[in-house]
This record gives C-alpha cells, sequence and structure tokens, in this order.
C-alpha cells in the first residue's frame, strides 16, 4: 500500500504485508484506483529490474527508492519538474513569507 500526499506527489506512508484481510484488500483496492501511477512506477523501477529473495529484501529496496530516489529525487510536471520534497520546501517558504508580510 502507498500512501501519496496528492499535492507535493510526496510518498507519507507504505506498507507490504504477507497476509491481508477483506478490508485491507478494499482499502488497497481504493488506494490504487488513486495512485495506480505510483503503483506502476514502482513496478517499472523496483520490481520488474530486481529478483527478491525475501519479503525483507522488498521492504527494503522499496523503502530506500521512496525516501530517496522517488521523494528527494524524482520530478513532476504536475510540480514544475519538482521533486516531491523541493516543491515541499517551497511550498512552506511561501507560507512563511506570507505570515511574514
Amino acid at each position: 500500500m502507498i500512501v501519496l500526499d496528492w499535492y507535493t506527489k510526496k510518498v507519507v506512508g507504505w506498507d507490504i504485508s504477507l497476509r491481508s484481510r477483506a478490508a485491507e484488500w478494499k482499502r488497497a483496492l481504493e488506494m490504487a484506483i488513486i495512485t495506480e501511477r505510483m503503483m506502476r512506477t514502482i513496478k517499472e523501477e523496483i520490481i520488474y529490474l530486481n529478483e527478491f529473495g525475501s519479503l525483507e529484501e522488498v521492504k527494503e529496496k522499496i523503502s530506500r527508492w521512496l525516501e530517496v530516489d522517488y521523494n528527494k529525487l524524482y520530478v513532476h510536471s504536475e510540480l514544475s519538474y519538482r521533486s516531491p520534497e523541493e516543491f515541499e520546501q517551497l511550498y512552506f517558504k511561501q507560507i512563511a513569507l506570507k505570515e511574514a508580510a
């Protein structure tokens, strides 16, 4: 599962599980409908390019990619070709400037 801040495009939470209940499937399906492009990117950037020996290895690789490559480096046209963290910093800087004025 992926939790994505739609304004900044920053991944703010994710999880992988070996088991799932009906409620988890429902949440995952609802999220997949909303974050379909994100799931495709994860598959193309990580899943299809690697062979994994364990669930822990999958979690580690996805965690590293989300925290470093995606949030800090992955630019989005919707964010004026900025990364989620860069866009978020710009947003908070603009808020601070408005409050100071």
